[in-house]
């Protein structure tokens, strides 16, 4: 099982990524565990929560869905349910963008085919 989470520190600064082992992970952006002395989360000090995860069967898949995150819609995306209330917290799911309309996807589908729920 792999994971794509969205954690989050005091200030306000954001962080995606995706492992297999959320918990050592989020240890590791919390400075309990050994990291890169570079890496972002080190840099931004502060105690980081998870606003968001996601799990996939593979990694290919978790590694899609942190791209889509990290881009410029993914992120506006992430905005948007962050301000409107808290549906990322409490049911994560995929969108699917057409043109100017999303469409709402179930969890566990592969990227090679969408249907809409």
């Amino acid at each position: 099982m792999y994971f794509v989470y969205v954690i989050k520190n005091e200030k306000h600064k954001i962080y995606i990524g995706q492992t297999n082992d959320l918990e050592k992970r989020l240890m590791r952006h919390n400075g309990l565990l050994a990291s890169k002395p570079k890496s972002y989360t080190k840099i931004n000090k502060g105690k980081w929560e998870i606003v968001n995860k996601e799990d996939y069967k593979t990694r290919y898949e978790a590694l899609k869905r942190e791209k889509y995150l990290k881009s410029h819609i993914g992120r506006d995306w992430l905005n948007n349910s962050r301000a409107g209330s808290s549906a990322v917290e409490q049911e994560p799911f995929k969108l699917l963008v057409t043109g100017s309309n999303p469409v709402r996807l179930t969890p566990h589908i592969t990227p090679q085919c969408f249907y809409k729920s």
